[in-house]
């Protein structure tokens, strides 16, 4: 009797072991599992961020971030490129140091809108390192932290430079034609009778080319 009595505490004693014991291995099943899903995460987040970086770098729009102070934190290749400056020429430098003083004002006026947490697209001026100037249109948005904090902003920036040339060229052509025209127009009044419809149909070849023209201009401006 007394036997079977040690027997059955044996075995129960047996049992709560082997119950803590599967208790454990399930535990330690499923702290594996999860570092492993950890694990997985962490590798996709990496890979993530080297093909966002991949992808910034690629990208032919020159990209552009700067902190709280206006202090350039990160350009992409396509930015250095198109100002001719070397990444660590560019990094660390106020943004303002690559605009001329009017630019200055208009961007100041921009930043600030900025931290009020407003995105917008605009047209600027940049000085390259060559000291030439290029036009330049700019998508920038504010950077915000995890807690909602502005910590500065991020821009898209792509040139412009050849349209808005042409933009200028096409307003120079109309200007020219606005004087020859106003200039004909004046002979017109003054002319002898023979020489009336020789000057107007000038008038009209003028103004044919005037329309052609502003529909260039607004063609280019889109």
């Amino acid at each position: 009797m007394a036997m079977s009595v040690e027997n059955n505490s044996l075995n129960i004693e047996l049992s709560k072991e082997i119950a803590e014991r599967e208790k454990l291995e399930k535990s330690l099943q499923i702290a594996m599992l999860t570092q492993k899903e950890m694990q997985y995460k962490l590798e996709q987040i990496a890979l993530n961020e080297k093909n966002y970086r991949q992808l910034v770098q690629l990208s032919q729009e020159g990209i552009w971030a700067i902190d709280e102070k206006n202090i350039t934190i990160f350009v992409n290749n396509a930015m250095i490129d198109m100002l001719g400056y070397t990444y660590s020429e560019m990094i660390g430098a106020p943004l303002f140091s690559f605009m001329e003083e009017e630019e200055k004002h208009k961007a100041e006026k921009h930043v600030i809108r900025q931290r009020d947490g407003i995105g917008e697209r605009i047209e600027s001026r940049l000085i390259c390192k060559d000291d030439s100037i290029i036009d330049v249109l700019v998508a920038a948005s504010p950077t915000i932290d995890e807690k909602g904090n502005i910590i500065g902003a991020f821009a898209i920036v792509s040139d412009i430079t050849a349209r808005k040339n042409q933009q200028r060229l096409i307003k120079s052509y109309l200007k020219e034609i606005e004087s020859i025209n106003t200039a004909l127009k004046i002979q017109l009044s003054k002319a002898e009778m023979g020489h009336e419809r020789l000057i107007a149909s000038y008038l009209k070849e003028i103004e044919s080319m005037n329309v052609a023209l502003k529909t260039q201009l607004s063609e280019a401006e889109i």
